[in-house]
């Protein structure tokens, strides 16, 4: 899973900030598993967002160019949804990026900050920087055949519901995990 470093101190994933916060900082890319956390002491912040919502964005962004269901290619969605079941991860998403985050947040002893998404730029300001949220940025409604996120989504759920419903159980187990790090829970016994 690739995440994003920032500041050198705050840590996140693609669709979770990450164009908004190289407004002020540049970031480095970072791969790993749980098992190679330890060397991230100085992470402080986490910033995170429901994982139904980041799959939604994900697979919204993976498929910007195929939105058009009146002239799709089942044949194409149907693969790379097979794909994303066996691969469980793409260029935004990945099955247990919550498992790796709530892992670091343990092994700080609770030390590092959750930041939700939708807290990010009341965040920035108490970190001293302003960043104004233009919406405008962040959405492509001027495009021609543009389809909203939720809408999409529930185009692919209605189109195949076995694959997607693999994906939302995914999202599923992953909110457990989601939970216990919006409610600075530590469990160290099974993560789900």
């Amino acid at each position: 899973m690739v995440f994003h470093l920032f500041d050198n101190r705050i840590l996140t994933t693609p669709k979770c900030g990450t164009r908004y916060l190289r407004q002020k900082w540049e970031d480095t890319e970072i791969t790993f598993k749980k098992i190679e956390i330890d060397g991230f002491s100085n992470i402080e912040y986490l910033i995170i967002r429901e994982p139904v919502e980041h799959l939604m964005s994900a697979v919204h962004t993976e498929f910007y160019n195929y939105k058009d269901f009146y002239h799709r290619n089942i044949l194409y969605f149907s693969n790379y949804l097979d794909k994303l079941i066996l691969k469980k991860e793409i260029e935004h998403w990945s099955y247990n990026m919550y498992e790796i985050m709530y892992w670091m947040f343990i092994k700080s002893n609770k030390k590092i900050k959750i930041i939700h998404l939708s807290s990010l730029t009341d965040f920035m300001k108490e970190q001293g920087h302003i960043i104004q949220y233009n919406e405008s940025e962040y959405n492509w409604h001027w495009k021609q055949k543009w389809v909203s996120k939720y809408d999409f989504f529930n185009k692919l759920l209605e189109e195949f519901p076995t694959q997607m419903k693999i994906l939302l159980k995914y999202s599923d187990e992953q909110t457990i995990i989601y939970n216990k790090l919006i409610n600075n829970t530590i469990e160290t016994q099974s993560l789900i």
